[in-house]
């Protein structure tokens, strides 16, 4: 007799809950998890799994939101690949997880609703912290710079950056929301570079600078929005920087003209090559009718 399929779901998930409370804590500890992250060759891409975790509200996120803050296409990429970063953390501290359980080395579960939660363990987010992967103000590239201040050829040169888009919390945060794809012309940068680039994007204050005072606090929902580096640069080529919807019109109009030229380039090389075709057709008739050779 086949069994039932909700009864064999049920089963799995009683002891998935219970391994997963059993594990709820280990004896592994911070310095065994900074001991471990500084062995391991970690990928840029595990790099941003830990930051969006570590980021997510009550550093608990679902395998769905962490592949959308990643690009990936599917939940199962985000299982796999934090899989894989479980499994490395494991083999430098001992753990002997199975296979399909590697994940818990960085996790802890929970399941209230239809999906699955990932609550980054204590232990992880302190070994972050030691490692200074997750605190301050940081980017990975230098994002806004003051155009307006001179510079002096072999003098210090002084870069005004906006804090607010470098800042670790609010740019993961908006990423989980609005994923790693640019606002402003579609591009996941990992569609053009591959796994290198998996994660990598910019985030972009929507607010000037001059219209906050002390007391502003950054909503990364309504204050920022993921671009890539190309837009973002040529969303600060003035002063005050264009808008999303302007730079997304512009791409919009140079598209059109690049289309509009190109039916029109192939419309002339249609042209072109019926005009050839029939001068040919002339010649040959031309030869063939008075008896012409070639080479007389």
């Amino acid at each position: 007799m086949a069994a039932d399929p909700l009864q064999v779901r049920g089963d799995y998930e009683m002891v998935h809950a219970r391994f997963a409370e059993m594990i709820r804590t280990s004896k592994y500890k911070s310095d065994d998890y900074v001991a471990a992250l500084r062995r391991i060759a970690i990928t840029p891409h595990h790099m941003r799994m830990l930051q969006a975790h570590y980021h997510a509200p009550g550093r608990t996120l679902t395998a769905t939101q962490m592949s959308k803050a990643l690009g990936y296409p599917t939940y199962a990429a985000a299982n796999l690949h934090y899989g894989k970063l479980g499994r490395l953390v494991a083999e430098q501290i001992g753990w002997r997880p199975l296979p399909e359980q590697t994940v818990f080395v960085l996790v802890t579960f929970e399941k209230p609703g239809r999906e699955w939660h990932w609550i980054m363990r204590p232990e992880v987010a302190g070994a972050l912290e030691q490692l200074g992967w997750v605190e301050g103000d940081h980017s990975e590239i230098p994002e806004e710079v003051d155009m307006t201040a001179p510079l002096y050829e072999g003098a210090v040169k002084r870069i005004a950056v906006n804090a607010y888009e470098r800042s670790s919390a609010a740019r993961e945060k908006c990423i989980l929301h609005y994923g790693c794809r640019c606002a402003v012309c579609g591009l996941a940068l990992a569609d053009k570079y591959g796994a290198v680039a998996e994660g990598l994007i910019h985030v972009h204050h929507l607010r000037q600078l001059a219209d906050v005072n002390a007391k502003y606090q950054v909503d990364p929902i309504h204050d920022l929005r993921p671009v890539c580096p190309t837009c973002h640069a040529v969303i600060h080529r003035q002063t005050p920087p264009f808008t999303i919807a302007e730079v997304s019109a512009m791409i919009g109009k140079e598209e059109k003209s690049a289309n509009q030229a190109s039916r029109s380039y192939g419309s002339q090389a249609r042209r072109t090559a019926t005009l050839t075709s029939g001068n040919y057709s002339r010649g040959e008739a031309l030869r063939n009718d008075f008896g012409f050779s070639d080479g007389l």
